[in-house]
């Protein structure tokens, strides 16, 4: 249906249409795949491609099948802190931050990561941006569990 829909359009935007409903295709086999695309430093994917796949990978409609991603992020998050890519490193700890479902638990174990590397100058962007995601995630953590009471 999606190449009837973009039929021979090779712009830019048809292909990270393209990328990102990949990474929405709700199989163990295909989220295996993005997963490994987006949590790569060294590909050459752009960092629109990388986006676009980072944009549909976690979808809230399929929580079992993205359970184990949860463990997978913070383990990148970690690794991100020592790869040397800035750009990279605050691409996928914005854009590939499993956002639904967040549990004290995956706050604290980021907060766990953060401590890490607190106080090395080497790594004051790192916790800047991770503690801005998890600045993000404890307010959208209060918003749905007020709307759930």
């Amino acid at each position: 249906m999606l190449e009837q829909v973009i039929g021979d359009d090779k712009s830019d935007k048809a292909t990270n249409l393209k990328l990102k409903c990949e990474a929405l295709t709700p199989t163990a086999k295909s989220k295996s795949k993005v997963w490994a695309l987006i949590a790569d430093h060294t590909n050459d994917l752009s960092s629109y491609q990388r986006s676009a796949y980072m944009g549909g990978f976690f979808d809230r409609n399929h929580p079992d099948l993205l359970k184990p991603y949860f463990d997978k992020y913070i383990e990148k998050v970690h690794d991100c802190a020592t790869c040397g890519n800035k750009e990279f490193m605050g691409a996928f700890v914005n854009g590939a931050c499993p956002s639904f479902a967040i549990t004290d638990e995956f706050l604290e174990t980021l907060n766990k990561v953060v401590s890490e590397f607190k106080g090395d100058v080497h790594h004051e962007s790192f916790c800047r941006t991770v503690e801005k995601v998890i600045g993000s995630l404890k307010i959208s953590k209060k918003i749905k569990d007020f709307a759930a009471e």
